[in-house]
């Protein structure tokens, strides 16, 4: 940016703003299109027939999986595990993303067929 001496200071203001929002638009364009903030692929219909051999669950994601393949809610799951909501959502995302599912039902065939969920 070019700057002149008899430029008013308003002047000045508005024209270092304008740069400033198109140096964040350009980082957010960039972030969005980071590979680790895309949507995990959707599954093929025989999920059960996928092997798993992404990043193992921990022990904390394999008790809320577990509390999951019995039906309980988060806000149950919540409860006997005593954390919050949100934490077990979070978990559950988790699952998700690791196992590359998007919906209980794939992400349980998934964690039966690699042995991480006994029946």
């Amino acid at each position: 940016m070019k700057l002149h001496a008899g430029t008013p200071r308003r002047s000045l203001h508005a024209k270092f703003n304008r740069v400033g929002r198109q140096c964040s638009r350009r980082q957010t364009r960039a972030k969005s299109h980071h590979p680790s903030r895309r949507p995990p692929a959707p599954v093929a219909a025989g999920a059960s027939d996928r092997v798993f051999s992404g990043e193992p669950l921990t022990r904390r994601e394999q008790e809320v999986l577990t509390l999951l393949a019995q039906r309980l809610t988060a806000a149950e799951i919540a409860e006997r595990l005593v954390l919050s909501e949100n934490t077990v959502k979070r978990h559950r995302t988790n699952i998700y993303q690791k196992l590359g599912v998007n919906r209980l039902r794939d992400a349980l065939a998934v964690a039966q067929a690699a042995g991480i969920l006994k029946q």
